[in-house]
């Protein structure tokens, strides 16, 4: 891998690293679904501008409806799932589940036979879904069930949407521009949040939205919505999928740190230790020692 790609994701990941508490703070501050809706028409127009720029436009008519259901399940939809998930958990939470997208990645490729699974990365598939399990489910040693949990499960369920959105742009991002592909699938989403969230969006205007919720607005549409997805596109069609993923592993040390310092949230041993399986499991999964291993790991998924 060149260091240009590396560097790139490295950035990518900061990026998300950062938008994770970022995007805990504008849903405290504001309705969910406004939030979201005035971040993705930054980001669309921020997308539109850069196709004007490189005067791209044209796409096949076959490719308009895969992209548009690909706006509204893995785009729309996910955004919906995370956001109103984000807000009824904690970032540090937020961001040990977003570190399963590796994992859930392998997972889905293996399903679609698109790769072949190993005995590895089942292990490593089991030891980060324990992980999981503790930051999800544990606090102060007892087993819970509340709202927080709720949030959690809804973050996670993203996460899958978002490894699906990965994979099903893998296709397109090889056929057209990483530029051209995120913008037509922002477009399609913005349409969806105007139609199924009109109301919300129309209860808050954007004369109400204070200074600092507009920046924070501005700033995750535009560089973590726009910039860093065509980045990560871009990352994709060059080494794939599963391969960029593995990066994501950055991601909740920085989330975790800024949520503590930032929004006050607190670290317990549980976090720690659900965190270490999680990353761990994911590591254990990409880890091969030799070519005897790789080949004695396989295993088909039918």
């Amino acid at each position: 891998m060149n260091r240009k790609i590396t560097g790139m994701l490295v950035f990518c990941i900061f990026i998300w690293g950062v938008g994770v508490p970022m995007a805990k703070n504008g849903v405290m501050n504001m309705d969910v679904h406004a939030y979201s809706f005035y971040r993705y028409l930054v980001a669309t127009v921020s997308c539109l501008l850069i196709m004007a720029f490189k005067r791209e436009y044209k796409i096949d008519i076959k490719d308009i409806l895969p992209l548009a259901l690909i706006g509204f399940f893995f785009v729309f939809l996910q955004q919906k799932i995370y956001l109103e998930g984000a807000y009824l958990t904690t970032a540090g939470n937020n961001a040990v589940i977003c570190a399963t997208i590796p994992i859930i990645t392998i997972f889905i490729n293996g399903i679609l036979k698109y790769e072949v699974i190993t005995v590895k990365q089942i292990t490593g598939t089991m030891v980060s879904l324990a992980g999981v399990v503790i930051v999800i489910f544990f606090n102060g040693g007892e087993i819970i069930l509340n709202v927080a949990v709720k949030g959690d499960l809804m973050v996670l369920v993203s996460m899958f949407l978002w490894s699906a959105y990965i994979i099903a742009n893998k296709k397109y991002i090889m056929k057209y521009s990483s530029e051209l592909v995120v913008g037509y699938t922002m477009c399609f989403s913005l349409v969806f949040m105007y139609v199924f969230w009109y109301s919300d969006i129309k209860s808050v205007h954007p004369s109400a939205i204070d200074f600092d919720n507009w920046i924070n607005i501005i700033l995750t549409g535009m560089v973590m919505t726009t910039v860093v997805n065509i980045m990560w596109n871009q990352c994709v069609k060059e080494i794939g999928s599963v391969k960029a993923s593995v990066y994501y592993n950055i991601s909740p040390i920085l989330s975790i740190a800024i949520g503590i310092v930032w929004l006050n949230e607190q670290l317990n041993v549980y976090m720690i230790v659900g965190a270490l399986l999680t990353i761990s499991g994911v590591f254990f999964s990409q880890y091969r020692v030799s070519s005897q291993e790789k080949e004695v790991g396989y295993l088909e998924v039918e």
